[in-house]
């Protein structure tokens, strides 16, 4: 056995400087420690059989770092450490952030009087079934002879044990949770031991089964089980830096019997699920070579493991001697549903310092390989998909596409009771990261000065009233003890403030950067009651002009027309769209269905115009109104006379305009727009002129009447426009003078043939008239020749289009000839009469 060192114990010392208390001795009553205080552990501690420590939750607890300060729980002595999720309960180092180390303090041992399988041993004092603690503490364990597996040493839940764990001896070493003994009446949930200088934690013998453990950069061995440990554990995680290890060889799962493999029963036979054992080679390819393996069982014992998965060791899954190997192949040590992954070598059966420690008829591989227990080898962590593969910032959660979240098993006889929470993934942790919140992954930095209190409280402000009108907008702001909290709302946003309409039932959730969530606040916006407006028209809501429609509101007050009027009933007389917003006495408004109006202008009259409104004298334009029942005719605003037909010819100027009635009122009833008819002055084209016998120069005296201008062609490529022009001929004989009148539109043409010009000769002219002219009917063209002659004859437009010709043969005396302007249609024409010595040219104008 080793050599038991003894400490002188006192009484318990308090110190009180300032808010630091300083604890050392014994406690034998029952004691609180408040968060309101830091507890300095100086040397060891004992809570003695029969005092119960509580200790509140957010307490801290420093262990002095010279005296390496230590706190034991002894036989029938109690701890309740039941912090929360936002108050753990941490027990440190003393030293201040930035120098802490490894072993800086003792650590925490909780000793209990379960089963154990340690013999007697007289030279200690210790009878069969008793031990004395690791440690060097003197304390005892174990229940002897008459053991209480459901012995209850406390609670410790929600706590952080750090920078503790000291050689005391070789082989005698406070871990950082050292538990002996310890029955399943204790409860140790959520539990996180980190920078240990010796093993996170340790079993030795005890029946008490562990939730939620974190270890995390510890000296040592993570998991360490002896002396006929059998209880069960569940959500285990362990993290690893690649560069500290032990020289002993430090592994994740270390598990005896006892320390020379006997068959002492109890049998060491944990029993663990959901663990994630994250080796140094996970972070690093170069590692402490005092790294061994995920798994050493050995010596007898029997631990199983179910639905777990170990990364990045050297080795894998030791099964070390024959004893540990048979129990392997009798399934009394199980393996299932689990996964070794990124392993140098993933199994083994011995050890270099033992390499012929091997049952001649184990095969590890086909054990492990055997189709009926599921296990997997994987050849990267990358495979499993973590979320977050970091020693610094560890996140092993799984990604939903991970192979982990499925694959797991709790059909084993092993695992059939209610302490395992059966889970389809397999590791430690899920999708939902349970060490959110209260673990710490850098407690090197954290200034431990005060009471550790992660609670964040969270309320949700409204800028109004939570009780608006339907449809309003609301503006909610979170409010929170923290400043740059993550916010989520039930409506999916993360800022700090959203707009919500009414009606609904917002909740919110805050949590800051550690994983630490408020409780889920709850802020209904609830609603006045709806209000309703309906408006309905008392006849047909399409009418011609003048006319009306009544639209009425079921509200007596509180109407609001689309028209600004107020009443709960309007007359409507203009086409549009007619609504009401009607406001309630809750100031909650609503629109009314909506009633569209349509009122038909009553179409003035038309007038159209058959011609030109500007014509000469002895022409007329024919005016003719829109369809209508009864016709009106005015000149100048005064009525015609006798003018009721549809049609008004019109000779004389002014404004025309007609009134017409009709059965229906929007069928163009009414007075039309005026039409104005400008009627021109016929003008007639005449002249004189003089010239001596035989002379070429010749003076022309106009003589036209009703003109304004003028056009003189002298038949010999020469123009004028002047009044009474004077024109010399360049060439003798005849030549055709035309003139051309004009007033307006109104055009008279005379023509003159000149004979003899430049020769002295004498024009004789022949007579000739043309009549009527105007006419409505066929004209006459009358002539009288002197002497037998024959002549041509024709009748053209404006355009020069012939209309009409006829030859005369040796004519002589009156003739006469019928020209056939009847059938022509209204205009201006010319009729042309030519003969060997004479041409004449006249106009004629045709009416209807």
């Amino acid at each position: 056995m080793k050599k038991i060192i003894l400490p002188i114990l006192f009484s318990i010392i308090t110190i009180i400087t300032g808010a630091q208390i300083i604890v050392s001795g014994e406690i034998t009553t029952n004691t609180t420690w408040t968060n309101d205080n830091i507890y300095l552990l100086n040397g060891w501690l004992y809570v003695r059989d029969g005092a119960t420590l509580t200790i509140e939750p957010g307490t801290l607890i420093k262990g002095d770092y010279i005296t390496k300060g230590a706190l034991i729980i002894e036989r029938g002595g109690r701890i309740i450490a039941d912090g929360t999720a936002e108050q753990p309960i941490v027990f440190t180092s003393q030293k201040p952030a930035g120098q802490r180390s490894y072993g800086d303090w003792g650590g925490v041992i909780l000793c209990g009087k379960a089963s154990i399988n340690a013999a007697a041993n007289a030279g200690s004092g210790t009878q069969a079934g008793e031990a004395i603690i690791e440690g060097g503490v003197g304390s005892f364990y174990g229940g002897g002879i008459n053991p209480d597996d459901n012995d209850d040493s406390g609670i410790l839940r929600f706590v952080r044990i750090e920078f503790g764990g000291i050689p005391f001896q070789p082989n005698s070493e406070i871990n950082g949770l050292t538990m002996g003994g310890v029955g399943r009446g204790t409860v140790i949930d959520y539990v996180q031991v980190s920078y240990s200088g010796d093993d996170a934690i340790e079993w030795f013998g005890g029946t008490v089964n562990c939730k939620h453990l974190v270890c995390y950069n510890n000296w040592d061995d993570d998991f360490d089980t002896d002396f006929g440990y059998r209880g069960n554990i569940q959500f285990g995680l362990a993290i690893r830096d690649p560069n500290i290890a032990d020289q002993s060889g430090s592994n994740g799962f270390e598990s005896d019997n006892d320390g020379q493999g006997t068959g002492n029963t109890p049998i060491t036979r944990p029993i663990y699920s959901n663990i994630s054992i994250i080796g140094p080679l996970t972070f690093n390819s170069t590692i402490n070579s005092n790294f061994k393996r995920a798994l050493h069982i050995r010596r007898n014992a029997q631990t199983s493991v179910f639905n777990s998965v170990f990364v990045g060791y050297p080795t894998g899954l030791l099964i070390d001697g024959s004893t540990t190997q048979a129990n392997a192949a009798n399934n009394d040590l199980r393996f299932k549903n689990s996964v070794l992954c990124y392993m140098n070598d993933s199994l083994a059966t011995s050890t270099s310092a033992n390499p012929n420690n091997v049952s001649g008829t184990f095969d590890i591989d086909s054990w492990y390989n055997s189709p009926s227990i599921n296990n997997t080898l994987v050849n990267h962590y990358s495979e499993l998909q973590f979320r977050n593969v970091n020693n610094s910032q560890p996140d092993f959660s799984l990604l939903s596409s991970s192979p982990l979240m499925s694959g797991s098993s709790f059909s084993d006889s092993y695992l059939d009771n209610s302490f395992f929470t059966p889970t389809s993934f397999r590791g430690a942790i899920g999708t939902d990261n349970w060490t959110a919140c209260w673990a710490e992954f850098d407690p090197q930095n954290v200034e431990y000065i005060s009471v550790i209190n992660n609670t964040i409280t969270a309320s949700i402000d409204a800028d109004g009233s939570t009780t608006v009108c339907p449809g309003v907008t609301v503006t909610l702001t979170a409010n929170s003890n923290i400043t740059n909290g993550i916010y989520q709302w039930s409506n999916g946003s993360t800022a700090s403030s959203i707009t919500v309409t009414a009606p609904a039932n917002i909740s919110l959730i805050i949590s800051n950067q550690k994983g630490c969530v408020s409780n889920t606040v709850v802020l209904p916006i609830n609603t006045f009651p709806s209000p309703s407006i309906s408006i309905a028209a008392t006849g047909p809501t399409s009418f011609c002009t003048g006319g009306s429609v009544t639209l009425t509101s079921d509200q007596t007050n509180g109407n609001s027309w689309s028209n600004n009027q107020n009443t709960s009933s309007i007359v409507v007389i203009e086409s549009g769209t007619y609504v009401v917003t009607f406001t309630d006495s809750n100031g909650c408004q609503v629109m009314s269905n909506s009633i569209e109006v349509s009122v038909s202008d009553s179409p003035a009259p038309t007038v159209a115009i058959n011609g030109l409104t500007t014509i000469c004298e002895g022409e007329s334009v024919t005016l003719t109104a829109s369809n209508s029942v009864t016709y009106q005719w005015s000149l100048n605003d005064a009525i015609i006379p006798d003018a009721n037909s549809q049609t008004l010819e019109v000779v004389a100027s002014g404004a025309y305009s007609v009134s017409v009635t009709n059965t229906n009122q929007c069928d163009g009833t009414g007075s039309s727009g005026f039409v104005f008819v400008q009627v021109n002055p016929t003008p007639t084209a005449a002249f004189e002129y003089e010239a001596a016998f035989g002379s070429a120069d010749y003076a022309f005296n106009n003589t036209s009447t009703n003109s304004t201008s003028y056009h003189w062609d002298f038949g010999d490529g020469i123009t004028s426009n002047a009044i009474n022009p004077d024109h010399t001929f360049a060439i003798g004989g005849s030549h055709t003078i035309t003139l051309t009148a004009t007033n307006g539109n109104c055009t008279d043409v005379y023509v003159l043939e000149l004979t003899g010009v430049g020769v002295g000769e004498i024009i004789v002219q022949h007579a000739i008239s043309l009549f009527p002219n105007p006419t409505k009917e066929d004209a006459t063209l009358q002539m009288t020749f002197v002497n037998a002659a024959d002549a041509q004859l024709m009748v053209y437009d404006l355009t020069g289009k012939v209309l009409f010709q006829h030859s005369i043969r040796n004519g002589f005396g009156v003739v006469q000839v019928s020209l056939p302007t009847s059938t022509f249609e209204a205009g201006i024409y010319m009729v042309h009469i030519q003969s060997a010595s004479e041409k004449r040219t006249l106009k004629l104008v045709v009416r209807h």
